[in-house]
């Protein structure tokens, strides 16, 4: 089992079968791990992996070389694993792997293949395996996107604004590693059945951002549209942060700004205790809630520092 895990481990890729060039290049460039929500047949139940240990594959040049990363006191390590060379035959559908450390070659065959997710089969194994992949590199280049994976340097002088606009940072990277590395199941956890999901909880933050972001630029406040992916949702809510910090940082006044509902207007104080301390404590049940639903933070997060190990 743990040669099939690193095996299959070592084929993901993007795109369609039309061109085997065009599939072959994102082998070249891959960077994949195993999202371990794999099923077996039927009669045989759910594989999750080895417990705390997770594979990711190196492809250049036809060749491809496997790590296991290892956490040794915190530290994660990577200990080399299999190398060998692979090649996409002439189906189109099918990769085959020569290991260099034994004589069996492996053939795959790939059910689907998207920018982000791919699906294969291990044809040698005695029993049909579903094994599902994620592009590590897609992951990274849509962290390197989006805002708060660290704060960024304090401002050298304290003011009013740069003060609150360190308030919202502050709340924006603890949204971003509450929210990090979600899976479905831990979206739809909630502590009670009179309570809101893990997800409820995540729309009605982002409403709460779309409030401290129209309180900086002075807009009333509408219905916020929800009918978003978790994805679209969390993308949403950070920038929403970063920009409503960026005007505060910059502000001079900040009694012009008021949050704004019709005809009513209330000061910005009240943003203060509001939205801001309101929307950092619902991230605090994220972060109780993934726990309980077997997802817990991810580890190196400092809120001290606001960095990330």
């Amino acid at each position: 089992m743990k040669k099939l895990t690193l095996l299959i481990l070592l084929l993901s890729t993007t795109l369609s079968f039309t061109q085997t060039e065009s599939y072959k290049k994102y082998l070249v460039a891959g960077k994949w791990a195993p999202a371990y929500k794999i099923k077996k047949g039927e009669k045989t139940g759910v594989y999750k992996g080895e417990k705390g240990k997770k594979w990711i594959s190196f492809f250049k040049n036809g060749k491809y070389q496997a790590y296991r990363i290892k956490k040794i006191e915190g530290v994660d390590t990577k200990v080399k694993g299999e190398e060998g060379t692979w090649e996409i035959l002439e189906d189109k559908t099918k990769f085959i792997f020569k290991p260099n450390n034994h004589k069996r070659n492996d053939t795959i065959t790939i059910e689907s293949i998207t920018e982000k997710e791919m699906i294969i089969y291990d044809d040698s194994a005695e029993i049909k395996v579903k094994q599902v992949f994620k592009n590590i590199n897609m992951e990274l280049k849509e962290k390197n996107d989006l805002p708060y994976y660290e704060i960024e340097e304090a401002p050298k002088e304290y003011t009013a604004g740069a003060v609150a606009g360190r308030m919202v940072d502050g709340l924006g990277f603890r949204y971003y590693w509450a929210t990090e590395s979600l899976r479905d199941e831990d979206l739809a956890y909630k502590p009670s059945k009179e309570g809101r999901t893990t997800g409820e909880t995540i729309d009605h933050i982002l409403g709460l951002s779309h409030m401290i972001l129209n309180a900086t630029l002075n807009v009333p406040n509408g219905k916020t549209q929800t009918k978003l992916t978790f994805t679209e949702k969390r993308k949403r809510t950070l920038k929403n942060f970063k920009k409503a910090s960026d005007i505060l940082k910059e502000s001079k006044d900040l009694s012009k700004l008021k949050i704004i509902f019709g005809e009513r207007k209330i000061d910005f104080w009240n943003a203060i205790n509001g939205p801001i301390a309101d929307a950092t404590w619902h991230v605090g049940q994220i972060v109780s809630f993934r726990r309980s639903s077997g997802n817990p933070l991810p580890s190196g997060v400092s809120f001290l520092t606001g960095k990330k190990k």
